[in-house]
């Protein structure tokens, strides 16, 4: 039987993208819960997460079409999540593979 957990990983180990950036609590214009039954849910009004604990992913998208882009994201971070034996979990590779494959990566190389 194969091993489903990594069904999605098409690109290892990245985790950054020129889109955005994860930052401290405070910064942020979005939150993703990576861990739990919330496990891929995109929240961007502060009063939903903050009763979260520490250790989701405080993320600031460089724009608006980021967010959204995100927002419309959403349905397949949850199914990512759900490829677990464990305590469903989408991490930050996971959430920029995802990312990633959908929208790419922009050329950050200005020459």
């Amino acid at each position: 039987m194969k091993n489903l957990r990594f069904k999605h990983r098409t690109y290892p180990n990245i985790k950054h993208h020129p889109d955005f950036e994860i930052v401290e609590k405070g910064e942020e214009n979005m939150f993703v819960v990576i861990a739990g039954g919330r496990s891929g849910t995109i929240l961007t009004d502060p009063e939903d997460y903050d009763h979260f604990l520490e250790g989701h992913l405080y993320v600031r998208a460089k724009d608006d079409r980021v967010i959204q882009n995100f927002l419309d994201l959403q349905t397949e971070l949850k199914e990512i999540a759900n490829v677990t034996s464990r305590i469903r979990n989408c991490g930050l590779p996971k959430v920029v593979d995802a990312y990633t494959r959908r929208y790419g990566r922009p050329n950050v190389l200005d020459v």
